[in-house]
């Protein structure tokens, strides 16, 4: 038979295919996903409630968390490149921050990029209204950039993803709970942090907005505020593929 089906300790099947799933590729996989809650468990040991702030419900750990992590596993953040991008919509002008640059760990190298604008709820508005533009701390809108930018390659490279019950099992209470959602809370939307996550991958990739337009459009969406949480990803790595020049 071309698979075998035999069953794990409780119970669950294994399709075993052509031979390629062998005991020994299933205690080095069961190993790593053991290492991968270790580094988990280890990491939330470190950090306190002032290392974190809440967003959309779900923790993210702040500049100093990322930077306490990242010494500890000793993960190295090469300098980003931070480009700054102005822009307009139906409420106004806005700045968008973007951080894109490498991490490292035991020679492994990985790519990403952090955003953060002046629509930022915790920095950019006061008693729900937005703030001029004149008025918001920029240098705290960039340094939002690069805090995302250090929490997405710690992810990447460590796997590390948390929920608030790690925390609470931790005891850790997080002082700062900001919702950032503009779409995404009832109709499976994308929040407006996501859609410029994603004006700021096109950008990186060297795509016209014209070119995202179209992007976009190919899933049956006129604007980056209709699309669904389901096709998000799908659609940030079309764009984010490099174009290739005529002739290469």
């Amino acid at each position: 038979m071309a698979n075998d089906i035999e069953k794990t300790e409780d119970g669950a099947p294994i399709i075993i295919a052509d031979g390629l799933l062998t005991d020994e590729v299933i205690k080095r996989a069961e190993l790593q996903v053991n290492g991968l809650n270790k580094i988990k468990e280890i990491s939330l040991k470190i950090t306190n409630k002032n290392d974190w702030v809440i967003m959309n419900g779900k923790p993210c750990l702040n500049n100093t968390g990322c930077m306490k992590v990242a010494n500890l596993w000793g993960v190295s953040f090469h300098s980003p490149v931070i480009s700054e991008d102005k822009r307009t919509d139906d409420r106004g002008d806005y700045i968008l921050f973007t951080a894109a640059g490498e991490g490292e760990f035991r020679g492994r190298v990985v790519n990403d990029i952090g955003t953060f604008s002046t629509r930022d709820k915790l920095f950019g508005s006061v008693g729900g209204n937005l703030k001029p533009l004149a008025d918001v701390d920029l240098p705290s809108i960039k340094k939002g950039a690069i805090t995302n930018w250090q929490s997405r390659i710690l992810k990447k490279i460590l796997g590390l993803s948390f929920e608030m019950s790690d925390l609470e099992k931790r005891n850790i209470s997080p002082a700062n709970n900001v919702n950032h959602a503009s779409g995404g809370a009832g109709g499976g939307l994308i929040s407006s942090a996501q859609a410029n996550r994603l004006y700021a991958i096109s950008k990186t990739a060297k795509k016209t907005d014209e070119q995202l337009k179209d992007i976009i459009a190919e899933y049956g969406y006129s604007s980056s505020k209709e699309i669904k949480k389901e096709d998000y990803e799908e659609i940030c790595k079309k764009a984010e593929e490099k174009e290739i020049p005529f002739g290469e």
